[in-house]
């Protein structure tokens, strides 16, 4: 899977779907260790 998402074989709707769970998780992280830190 993630080898046809290196080579763009994902269509296009696939990729920017992953993209963005990978965006949103980041942001989640952030948050929790901000969260926490306070």
């Amino acid at each position: 899977m993630l080898s046809s998402f290196y080579r763009g074989g994902g269509g296009g709707g696939e990729e920017l779907i992953l993209l963005i769970y990978c965006v949103k998780s980041l942001i989640t992280l952030q948050s929790l260790r901000r969260y926490t830190a306070e």
